[in-house]
């Protein structure tokens, strides 16, 4: 009895470990990698927990992952309208934003929606080389990886991470406070 007991404990461990795992999604890096990165062939995957999923974002919310009857049905309209043909699509949430990662036209993407259904924030990956020339220029020598253009509003921006800290830069090169951004009372 004691051994079944025990090891209906270690497989429901072991279920929730597996399950409180994600990956990110592969980015490609020419300049480099840093801690908890396995490189292969230029390319560099990221192992993160479910809260920090596609790693931007980790400062704003700290999300759940949901399956998508989950979701608000108005979210889901809004996310199936405007990326029709999306696949590995999985989503978080927090109760007040939801967050739905994916891969559309071969990039790597995620858009999050507050719970009224409107788009707050789109990511999408890139090439440290499709950077405007002022934001390389900003970064030459971080050696920073995971390229993304940062949509928020009529706004763009470029994020790359640098160790382990997420930088952000507007198309002059600017450095940019995101949390300012995303929490203008904070300013």
């Amino acid at each position: 009895m004691k051994k079944q007991i025990l090891l209906a404990a270690l497989l429901a461990g072991a279920t929730l470990g597996v399950n409180a795992q994600t990956t990110t999604p592969t980015t490609t890096n020419s300049q480099g990698t840093t801690n908890n990165q396995s490189t292969n062939n230029g390319t560099t995957t990221i192992q993160q927990g479910t809260n920090t999923a596609n790693r931007p974002y980790q400062s704003q919310t700290n999300y759940n992952m949901m399956t998508e009857s989950g979701i608000p049905q108005n979210i889901r309209d809004t996310y199936g309208s405007s990326y029709n043909g999306a696949t590995g699509t999985k989503w978080e949430g927090d109760g007040t934003n939801y967050r739905s990662t994916f891969q559309q036209n071969g990039k790597n993407m995620s858009v999050i929606y507050d719970k009224n259904g409107k788009m707050t924030e789109s990511r999408t990956s890139m090439e440290m080389t499709d950077f405007p020339q002022s934001v390389q220029t900003a970064m030459k020598g971080r050696n920073a990886n995971m390229p993304y253009e940062v949509k928020m509003g009529n706004n763009t921006y470029y994020s790359a991470t640098v160790g382990d800290q997420e930088m952000y830069y507007d198309k002059t090169g600017k450095s940019v406070d995101m949390n300012s951004m995303r929490n203008p009372k904070m300013k």
